[in-house]
């Protein structure tokens, strides 16, 4: 028989149990109703011996159409098959169907198949891993191929989990009346991860383990800031958080999150231009920041692959419950694509497949095309997402972070022709009004949320740190104004 691959044949050959293989070919051809316990534990390409993948294959494909899968008439698909000579051909079926078993916990001899069968890819892979290595290829770097390594690594572990058998419908039942009882008896709970916004909680119920969520907007609308705000929220409430800035490094993100804390204008405390006072307030905000279990990693132009590998590492290091990409824009499929649309597209169900194999929600931020500030009315909805139809498909929620403020501070009024004074100041008058009642107000509008109402949810603004928070309540017993659709 060849070896597994020609990088063993100097080293340690790969671990395999032909006769275990034998053996369960055997019982399964003695009995075809055994395939349906066989096969949620192995798949073909779990046998060693090619001759064995291809029996244990074409048996289940003929037992799927309700035929039986016997020796004799497996014989007639091998005819001239030199894999088959190999073990003496034809008679070889007859002696795995004929050859007596008895009862035997097949599921056991199963799961030793599967876990030889890892431990032959674990293999492979290390020496994948060793042959890039050695290939100085210029246009691949040493970390990515690391990160390749990391990523078939993982999908070795992920991949041979064990499929799950289909639930009757009354333990089905059970588990989700459970949960519900579970959440009735703590007095309601959220469904995610708490965005530290308690009327957005309410509005969406939290960040979903495994969901992708896009934040998206024009510029001038504070999706940096509300990201930042959410990983804040998020990290201090213990809860491990990894951001992802492409756009700024850490520094730059840095001086932004004093911002936030200090109240000082970002010009001035980038340039240093600070009072005594204002520098103790940095100090002070540095203490209280310190040991936030937020992690800013800004290097460039990720790749879904990339990033995964990265955020599979914070994760075995000490958990993760929050990813944040800042933003798309400057965010890279991987292979090569024939035009912007379908890289964003690859790109979103990259994210949207590691949300689900982290199980944690995906922030990813998102530019909003022109075409909003072409009409009448800015408000943004899920058509006026950039580059690709493909964001509003994956997305299992869309935010859109939306002040009117900042689009009607830039309309003061002009005076019109044949238009008296009276009327032009009455208008002046009207549009200094506006905006003073819109000044430190902003919409989350939610235009896509797969289980729940969409809407928008009142938040406040601060202009001069870029800073969301909570709205008051009009009243001790107000609560903060929500509408839904």
């Amino acid at each position: 028989m060849a070896p597994f691959d020609r990088r063993y044949e100097d080293g340690p050959q790969p671990p395999a149990n032909l006769e275990l293989e034998q053996a369960v070919l055997s019982a399964l051809l003695q009995d075809n109703r055994r395939f349906d316990e066989l096969a949620v534990l192995l798949s073909a390409d779990d046998f060693h011996d090619a001759t064995h993948r291809r029996i244990y294959e074409l048996a289940g494909e003929m037992i799927a159409r309700g035929q039986a899968a016997t020796a004799m008439v497996l014989k007639e698909h091998f005819a001239g098959d030199p894999s088959l000579a190999a073990h003496g051909g034809a008679s070889y079926l007859m002696q795995l169907q004929v050859v007596g078993v008895g009862f035997v916990d097949l599921a056991h001899w199963a799961r030793s198949l599967r876990d030889l069968s890892v431990r032959r890819q674990a293999m492979k892979a290390g020496a994948d891993l060793i042959a890039d290595a050695a290939e100085l290829d210029l246009d691949r770097s040493g970390d990515q191929v690391v990160e390749a390594a990391e990523q078939r690594l993982a999908e070795i572990a992920e991949g041979r989990q064990a499929a799950e058998e289909a639930v009757p419908f009354d333990q089905a039942m059970a588990d989700a009346v459970d949960e519900i009882e579970a959440n009735y008896r703590r007095g309601g709970a959220l469904l995610g991860l708490s965005t530290g916004f308690p009327s957005v909680d309410e509005f969406t119920g939290g960040m979903a383990g495994g969901e992708l969520i896009i934040v998206a907007g024009r510029p001038g609308m504070g999706k940096t800031s509300l990201a930042l705000c959410l990983a804040e929220n998020v990290a201090r409430a213990g809860k491990r958080v990894l951001f992802f800035s492409m756009e700024m490094n850490r520094k730059a993100l840095l001086q932004r999150l004093l911002v936030l804390h200090t109240g000082i204008r970002y010009q001035a405390l980038a340039r240093g231009r600070l009072s005594d006072g204002d520098m103790q307030r940095v100090i002070e905000a540095r203490r209280a920041m310190g040991d936030l279990p937020l992690l800013i990693d800004d290097t460039p132009e990720q790749t879904p692959q990339s990033a995964l590998a990265r955020a599979r590492r914070v994760k075995r290091r000490g958990g993760l419950d929050l990813v944040i990409f800042d933003h798309l824009g400057y965010m890279r499929a991987g292979k090569r694509q024939e035009n912007r649309n379908l890289e964003v597209g690859a790109i979103t169900k990259g994210l949207r497949a590691l949300a689900k194999g982290l199980g944690v929600p995906v922030l990813l931020l998102s530019q909003l095309s022109r075409k909003v500030e072409e009409r009448d009315d800015k408000r943004p909805h899920k058509g006026d997402l950039r580059d690709s139809g493909e964001i509003e498909q994956d997305a299992d929620a869309i935010w859109f972070p939306f002040r009117r403020h900042y689009y009607l501070k830039r309309e003061e009024p002009k005076p019109r022709a044949n238009e008296d004074r009276e009327k032009f100041n009455q208008r002046v008058s009207k549009w200094i009004e506006d905006c003073d009642a819109c000044r430190h107000q902003a919409d989350l509008i939610v235009d896509k949320q797969r289980n729940g109402p969409t809407g928008a949810v009142k938040l406040a603004f601060d202009e001069a740190t870029m800073r969301f928070s909570e709205v008051a309540p009009a009243d001790p017993g107000g609560e903060p104004g929500l509408w839904q659709e």
